[in-house]
């Protein structure tokens, strides 16, 4: 117990020592240039690499969350409510991970429904019609 309580302080010490002179003993070293973490010039660059964020945070914790179902399957024991707590885990961990995989491509697809909405020219009205018994 001793000789925890010796390092911790020995730590703590060498911590102090390097934020008290941490600018002192660094003075020849370069300047440190801290750069914006938002670097996209338009909202919508910014919109896709949230999105492309979030999907790979999906695609990380799904197998995990399907591991941990697996372990709350094998050590349920025959509980019935334990089983089906896990099956519906994995259910949800594969609904989520298809909804995170089909988020862009919905996107996409509203995307150019809008646009070919708003490039549509209005009809214009055509000066001599004809009728369909003219035409047959």
């Amino acid at each position: 117990m001793k000789k925890y309580l010796i390092s911790a302080k020995l730590l703590l010490i060498v911590i102090l020592v390097l934020f008290a002179f941490g600018g002192r003993l660094f003075i020849n070293a370069d300047p440190v240039q801290i750069t914006p973490p938002i670097y996209h010039s338009t909202f919508q660059s910014l919109l896709a690499a949230i999105i492309a964020f979030i999907r790979n945070l999906a695609l990380a914790v799904t197998p995990i969350i399907i591991i941990v179902a697996g372990y709350y399957f094998m050590s349920s024991g025959g509980n019935p409510e334990k089983v089906k707590r896990a099956k519906q885990m994995v259910i949800y961990a594969l609904i989520g991970l298809v909804i995170i995989l089909l988020a862009e491509s919905i996107v996409a697809l509203i995307r150019s429904i809008v646009e070919q909405g708003r490039t549509t020219t209005a009809p214009t009205r055509i000066e001599n019609p004809t009728r369909v018994e003219e035409v047959f």
